[in-house]
């Protein structure tokens, strides 16, 4: 007794599978052409789903931190660091800010670029990227450019020629003048300090 009927099966003919066949074929390539994938797994069998489709884009703390941190690294020198002879003759903290500003930023960026569909910040990124910089560009034109092109002192005494009268205050607040220096010593020695006091 064939297989089929032994089993139940109804026997098909040779035709019917052929027509079979071609069936399939036909079903293949209209998946093929439309872009379809015929994947007959269950779903989530072994399937990685992305944990960011459908998730709001987060806020990127860190380019706005940066250009935060850069405002106060101009401002501050100019407020209160300026006071101090230390960080006011050559501004080392502010820079040392400058710096932590960039990093800050950097990271934003790599982060807008580098994952768009979780962290926001692409275009801002840029835009407070830019301001950054020319706010880091003034801060080293006024104090590393303008600061030094004093205008020339024509009417300033010469190497050689004597020392015009005059009378200033001393530490204590007590005026001292040329004369009454000169009067008990040789000489007096003047030194021109060129910034705060």
């Amino acid at each position: 007794m064939p297989r089929a009927a032994a089993s139940g099966e109804s026997p098909t003919s040779p035709t019917q599978n052929r027509d079979r066949e071609r069936a399939v074929v036909f079903l293949l390539n209209r998946h093929a052409c439309a872009g379809l994938s015929l994947d007959t797994r269950p779903p989530h069998s072994g399937l990685k789903l992305r944990d960011d489709i459908g998730m709001k884009r987060r806020l990127n703390a860190f380019v706005w931190t940066g250009f935060a941190l850069t405002l106060v690294a101009f401002l501050s020198y100019y407020f209160y660091f300026l006071r101090f002879p230390s960080t006011r003759d050559f501004p080392w903290f502010n820079l040392l800010l400058f710096v932590a500003a960039g990093v800050l930023l950097g990271i934003g960026l790599k982060r807008a670029y580098g994952d768009p569909a979780r962290y926001r910040g692409k275009v801002s990124g840029a835009i407070l990227g830019a301001l950054s910089l020319a706010v880091f560009a003034l801060f080293c034109i006024f104090n590393f450019v303008l600061a030094k092109s004093l205008p020339a002192s024509n009417t300033a005494p010469r190497t050689g020629q004597q020392a015009p009268a005059f009378s200033l205050p001393d530490a204590n607040g007590k005026p001292v003048s040329l004369s009454g220096m000169l009067a008990g010593n040789r000489a007096v020695v003047l030194v021109f300090y060129r910034g705060y006091w």
